[in-house]
């Protein structure tokens, strides 16, 4: 052993001299390993601790495809078990499939009774559409854990929740439930189908089940009622929870004073508030939290109401002007915004009301008093980073004035004093995109990536502008999907992927992307791709349903809703 050591010592500077960035070789060992004379036992830890130390030099460095390439090629080698969760996760989130069910085969080899590596090797197979395997693991998986312990089915839900491939993990999980009644297993997938967007079907798991006064159930019902526009009946499912709680449960009492102010009904969300402030009328924390809960509903009015009650008794001050300037600009009242925003003179949100100053000026006193405004106001900072989160700030003013040749100009100058900041460029290519000056578009951004080449908001934002403003698909593809590589969750991105599928006709596969990405995020353009494409389907039905939810949401869209009925035309 003693001459294994001083062997790696020796080589030891060789192995770090091939880990330059610029090499195209994979793996350092490559060329000696072989070469090695001394006894197999010894060869075999060389190599383990070789890779060991190179995989974890290129992660360090950010280059995950080649620690993942070395890390498969001598996997059978491979004995230390902190580095396959790593590893898999590293796999899976680079779509590498096939590996990561390499990787977990060897893991479970290892340590047969881990619960992280079953929990991956379900998924990896799902992702595969390898349901054998998927049953096989999954069945050992039941065999290892504690099936009243609800922690073990959470896990599990949470790996698949990151699964692209829903359609399988649903009929997986479906098949299974339908031989085998598990309430526990059945909750957590009912979580699971909130989480996908598929309300109608997690309402026919509970109703399986029965909530059983379940608090938590109680709440996943009333939101998926809600969701699919019952709202009545998810409003009556609260009542009576609250009624058999004797109205003690504060966030259930929140839930439904929303629900009320969604439907409308301000005198009952008025009679539950006081009901509540009744119990604890010195809670002055309680009354800001119910401010700021009507706000974020959409209920300025009542908002401004109890932030008002708080200003009289010169409570949180600060705070409350800042939420007082945030209504009266959303009630038109600009100049009253500006004065709330002028009295927040501390605390976390004194930056942001500066800046939000600006925006009511705009609409007070017109582009150029709040571009001056801000002008001024980096002047009072030193920091660079303030200084261009203003400039920034009065890119976002030109751009609601459709003002792009002013952003352009904006940024040409302040380039020179901040030519490292790619946000400021990205902009500029914004406003270039909005000109339709696709050429320059393409530079600014191709520039942010030859410095940030990983950077997944600038691959899509050029693989999308390239897919709406040119027929140049199978690029803005290969962008897309490098995008998707490094954020594999973003729904924008999945967005963008669906949509150039769309316009290159695999309408299949294109539905597949836009529902995923319809089920994290309801952007009204991604509500227009998602019904589009479902009506290129042939899914009518389902995208008329899609369309009475968002326009509930968003009754004042006016834009999203001439969109969508001029997709249905006289259906």
């Amino acid at each position: 052993m003693l001459n294994f050591l001083k062997i790696l010592i020796a080589i030891l500077p060789l192995f770090l001299l091939s880990c330059n960035p610029k090499s195209e070789n994979i793996s350092p060992t490559n060329k000696i390993k072989d070469s090695l004379s001394y006894g197999s036992a010894d060869k075999k830890k060389y190599i383990q601790i070789y890779n060991a130390i190179y995989i974890n030099f290129a992660m360090q460095k950010a280059k995950y495809e080649e620690a993942l390439t070395l890390f498969i090629q001598d996997i059978h080698l491979m004995d230390d078990l902190k580095l396959f969760p790593r590893m898999a996760r590293i796999s899976l989130q680079l779509n590498k499939i096939e590996e990561t069910s390499i990787i977990v085969d060897r893991w479970l080899e290892l340590k047969p009774d881990s619960i992280l590596a079953h929990n991956l090797g379900i998924s990896a197979s799902l992702e595969e559409a390898d349901f054998m395997k998927a049953r096989l693991i999954f069945r050992n998986y039941m065999n290892l854990i504690d099936q009243n312990d609800k922690t073990y089915y959470s896990r599990l839900i949470n790996i698949l929740s990151e699964n692209s491939n829903r359609h399988n993990v649903v009929s997986f999980l479906e098949k299974y439930l339908a031989k085998n009644k598990n309430r526990f297993l059945t909750e957590s997938f009912i979580e699971l189908l909130r989480f996908y967007n598929q309300n109608t079907k997690a309402l026919e798991y509970i109703d399986k089940i029965g909530t059983h006064n379940d608090r938590t159930l109680i709440r996943y019902k009333a939101s998926s009622l809600s969701a699919i526009n019952r709202d009545q009946e998810a409003i009556e499912l609260l009542i009576n929870y609250l009624q058999t709680k004797k109205n003690t449960d504060r966030q259930i009492q929140f839930e439904l004073i929303n629900l009320y102010i969604l439907v409308k009904n301000m005198p009952a969300a008025e009679k539950l508030i006081n009901e509540v402030l009744d119990v604890d009328s010195e809670n002055f924390e309680l009354i800001f939290q119910i401010g700021t809960l009507c706000y974020n509903a959409g209920a300025y009015n009542l908002a401004e109401k109890y932030f008002s009650y708080l200003l009289s008794i010169n409570l949180m001050s600060s705070d409350v002007n800042f939420y007082l300037g945030l209504v009266d600009h959303n009630n038109g009242n600009f100049s009253e915004a500006i004065r709330h925003f002028e009295r927040v003179t501390d605390g976390d949100r004194k930056f942001e009301a500066q800046i939000r100053k600006s925006s009511s000026l705009r609409k007070s006193s017109g582009i150029e008093n709040a571009i001056n405004y801000l002008d001024k106001l980096k002047e009072q900072f030193r920091s660079n980073l303030l200084k261009v989160n203003i400039l920034l700030a009065q890119v976002s003013l030109y751009n609601e004035e459709k003002q792009y040749i002013e952003i352009i100009k904006l940024v040409d100058k302040s380039i020179k004093e901040h030519p490292n900041d790619l946000r400021l460029i990205y902009s500029r290519a914004m406003a270039y995109e909005s000109l339709k000056k696709i050429n320059e578009m393409e530079e600014d951004l191709k520039y942010i990536l030859s410095i940030d080449s990983n950077n997944p908001n600038t691959l899509n934002a050029l693989g999308y502008s390239l897919t709406i403003h040119t027929d140049r698909y199978a690029e803005a593809e290969k962008y897309i999907r490098k995008a998707l590589e490094y954020d594999p969750g973003n729904a924008a991105i999945l967005d963008s992927l669906g949509w150039v599928l769309y316009k290159k006709g695999d309408i299949k596969n294109a539905l597949h992307y836009i529902e995923l990405a319809y089920n994290k995020d309801q952007n009204p353009e991604i509500v227009e791709h998602f019904c589009e494409i479902l009506i290129k389907n042939g899914f009518l039905k389902k995208s008329k349903e899609v369309m009475a939810i968002e326009i509930k949401k968003n009754p004042d869209n006016i834009d999203l809703l001439n969109k969508l009925t001029t997709l249905h035309g006289d259906d």
